[in-house]
């Protein structure tokens, strides 16, 4: 079968803090968490741990690093991992919401994307 859907070494790299149009909502409710409500910013960077508690060196982050894949025409894909991995940020890419920061996207026809969101303790 043909090739539907072909990344080549996509990366994503946010800027933390940085005040972005699409979000303005966001950024105001963060102004008021923390101006009038005084509590921790809730956009605190991350360490290499993920550990939300902590504040991490650098402002950047990357949400994917050199993803490279291809889907056949026909195919379904399921995109599954822990919190905070890049799963959305990837979704948004497939969509064309969002553009990588670095490398190619070649597709074919129409992609769709559907979110489920499920909880599973293990």
């Amino acid at each position: 079968m043909p090739t539907a859907i072909e990344f080549s070494n996509v990366s994503k790299l946010y800027h933390l803090g940085k005040v972005n149009s699409q979000y303005l909502s966001l950024e105001l409710q963060r102004w008021w968490t923390m101006k009038v409500l005084r509590r921790e910013d809730p956009l605190l960077t991350i360490d290499k741990t993920n550990d939300l508690k902590a504040k991490g060196e650098s402002e950047y982050v990357w949400a994917l690093k050199d993803i490279s894949f291809m889907v056949e025409q026909g195919d379904v894909v399921c995109i599954i991992g822990k919190y905070r991995v890049g799963k959305s940020s990837l979704r948004e890419i497939l969509s064309q919401i969002t553009s990588p920061t670095t490398g190619t996207i070649k597709a074919v026809g129409r992609i769709g994307s559907l979110l489920e969101v499920v909880r599973a303790s293990i």
